[in-house]
């Protein structure tokens, strides 16, 4: 009631974890090291971009022409530990489990409609 401060708690006297966290959220609002921290986060990003431009244009230049260029199937031991590795993300993440079915709905209803589209996918062949 007075104002006086009857206790103070200062990041040195927080648990190690919490300490870690604020570390970890500073260098990732790029407060941690000043500018030099921000130059390493556009170096980044730029870096990630040229990344994807640069990997869709090296499929795009090796890919089969006229076809997605998808690769063959695989065997049907992998299909099914992939399959289980999905299922149990689409479980954990419902927008994944949302985009799959919109996936599952195309590939089988639309794309039977669209015979230039399931050419370009290379679904021509059975599933």
């Amino acid at each position: 009631m007075t104002g006086h401060v009857v206790a103070r708690s200062g990041f040195a006297d927080k648990h190690p974890i919490d300490r870690a966290i604020g570390y970890g959220i500073a260098w990732h609002e790029g407060q941690l090291f000043g500018w030099v921290n921000e130059l390493v986060g556009v170096l980044t990003a730029f870096g990630l971009m040229l990344l994807a431009v640069s990997g869709a244009v090296m499929w795009w230049r090796r890919r089969p022409g006229g076809s997605l260029g998808a690769p063959p199937r695989p065997s049907d031991a992998k299909l099914r530990v992939v399959a289980a590795i999905t299922l149990v993300a689409a479980a954990l993440l419902p927008m994944l489990a949302l985009s799959l079915v919109l996936l599952f709905a195309i590939d089988r209803l639309f794309l039977p409609l669209w015979p230039a589209a399931a050419r370009w996918l290379d679904r021509t062949r059975p599933a």
